[in-house]
């Protein structure tokens, strides 16, 4: 009898499980179409596509999925909206820092402004082209934001950021960690690639493209058979 009644208890704990206990928010932006939008995906609404998302608090505006070989990323002036109390709830800490990875709006760079919950404003100055391979490659220095470096926002027990304005070209890998007691926040790696500024579709609508084209030739050749 016992462990009839625990069965259910049980399998609802294993699905709440690993929001509760997560020390890490992830968004994964290779989940989306190209050219679609998060929108309010992961603050349990939809994205621009009307797939129901999950509620971590989370909403983005003026953004657009872009992909190139490396995978997909933010473009525009995007917009991340936080809601501290959800944050803090899935975390299970007030004491937490946010991370990504981002490139400057142009050759000099640009800026993400802060907004924190106790109403101060902070800035945070973003690279611009960072190219590791202008002087080394020929031509390069004329292909910019070959690179994106890493950064972090740090979240303190009296105030927690609760909008971050990206003004940046690139914007990719942004995640929440929670800070144990002691633990520094750690700064994540730059991405550096050649391929970084080559914007394509992602796989899926490569292949819906292909689909349309196939069907539009097949079409083209049924209508010049001869009678």
């Amino acid at each position: 009898m016992f462990h009839r009644l625990t069965a259910p208890v049980a399998a609802l704990l294993l699905l709440i499980a690993p929001l509760a206990s997560a020390t890490t928010i992830t968004f994964p932006l290779d989940n989306f179409a190209y050219g679609s939008k998060i929108g309010d995906f992961y603050n349990g609404g939809y994205d621009s596509l009307n797939r129901l998302g999950v509620d971590y608090g989370i909403s983005f505006r003026n953004e657009t999925i872009k992909y190139t070989p490396r995978g997909a990323y933010l473009s525009g002036s995007v917009v991340m909206t936080l809601d501290a109390d959800a944050i803090r709830a899935i975390l299970g800490t007030d004491q937490y820092y946010i991370t990504f990875n981002a490139s400057g709006t142009d050759f000099d760079g640009s800026f993400a402004e802060i907004l924190y919950d106790d109403k101060t404003i902070d800035g945070l100055w973003i690279n611009g082209n960072g190219n590791p391979y202008c002087g080394v490659r020929p031509g390069a220095c004329y292909f910019p934001y070959q690179s994106m470096d890493g950064y972090l926002v740090y979240a303190g027990g009296t105030s927690s950021p609760i909008r971050i304005a990206f003004h940046s070209y690139k914007l990719d890998n942004i995640e929440i960690h929670s800070l144990a007691s002691g633990q520094v926040p750690v700064r994540p790696p730059g991405v550096i690639s050649f391929e970084l500024d080559r914007d394509i579709p992602e796989p899926a609508s490569l292949a819906l493209f292909g689909v349309g084209v196939t069907a539009l030739l097949a079409r083209r050749r049924k209508s010049r058979a001869p009678a």
